[in-house]
């Protein structure tokens, strides 16, 4: 055997044997890409979740309600703001079956206890079965407003909670959701 050709076979086999731990070693910084990838997504997960969380601190502590007043069985339209912060550019929606009725406010401050909502009361008709619609789940309220950070809200009707990127989307949503 000629020396050459020794030197030649060992220098191929040596090629070969680090031609196969690169591909080795690429495997392995392939997988790791993909587990650091998805480990990445799970905290971008985690943080847009926080950050919503930390949106909703104050809309999660804003609801209206309708019950009926115990002496004359009228609508009573609640409102509460638990959050300690007032919101601003507040409609309140009452539902009564098909019909909907409307009223704005400029602002509503926090209370530490509900209030009810005499001007939106105001707006409601008489000579309705009130008892009928409540009983029947036809007499809701819902509400848009703007937090004190300036995001608008919708609490719908089912009393869930979601975020608009404006007015005029929350507005919509809340006409839509009757």
């Amino acid at each position: 055997m000629e020396t050459g050709s020794l030197a030649e076979l060992l220098s191929a086999f040596a090629s070969i044997v680090a031609l196969a731990a690169a591909v080795v070693a690429a495997r392995a910084a392939v997988r790791t890409n993909q587990q650091q990838s998805v480990q990445l997504s799970h905290l971008e997960i985690g943080e847009a979740e926080r950050r919503q969380a930390s949106r909703a601190a104050q809309a999660s502590q804003v609801t209206a309600w309708v019950e009926l007043a115990v002496d004359n069985g009228t609508p009573q339209v609640n409102f509460a703001n638990s959050s300690g912060l007032p919101v601003y550019g507040v409609t309140v929606a009452t539902a009564a079956g098909t019909r909907t009725f409307r009223t704005t406010y400029s602002v509503l401050a926090p209370r530490e206890s509900a209030s009810r909502l005499r001007r939106m009361e105001d707006v409601l008709p008489a000579g309705i079965a009130w008892s009928d619609l409540l009983d029947a789940g036809d007499l809701r309220a819902a509400l848009v407003f703007r937090d004190a950070k300036g995001g608008w809200w919708l609490r719908a009707y089912d009393g869930g909670l979601e975020p608009f990127g404006s007015e005029a989307k929350a507005q919509a949503a809340l006409s839509g959701a009757a």
